[in-house]
């Protein structure tokens, strides 16, 4: 599974947080809240995240009502397992070996709450 995009992010975090379905209305209002955007634009991108299979989407009246199709924790799964084969799958046992050290440091490093 590809990493999504920096605006496909925002989108889905904004879908993601709501337990409802949402509008392109919805999820534009919540974006402008830290920029300037298009609801066009919002309305295109959320288009192509229901075609990548994140989003689902249903016709009310004129609108669509757009849900997650996995959760966060779903696609972080997957898109950790993606990025780890592909790069297995490339650069051999030297690309496990330096994932196991970098795991291993993470693991050292004390965490600030």
């Amino acid at each position: 599974m590809r990493v999504l995009g920096d605006l496909e992010s925002k989108i889905m975090g904004v879908v993601w947080r709501q337990q409802v379905p949402i509008t392109v209305r919805d999820v534009t209002e919540s974006l402008e809240k830290k920029r300037t955007i298009a609801y066009t634009t919002v309305m295109t991108i959320m288009g192509r995240l229901v075609k990548k299979g994140l989003l689902t989407r249903k016709l009310q009246g004129i609108g669509y009502l757009y849900k997650t199709r996995v959760t966060r924790d779903k696609f972080i799964a997957n898109a950790v397992h993606g990025i780890f084969t592909s790069t297995l799958s490339a650069l051999g046992s030297a690309s496990a070996a330096y994932f196991i050290k970098e795991i291993q440091k993470l693991k050292k490093t004390p965490r600030i709450n």
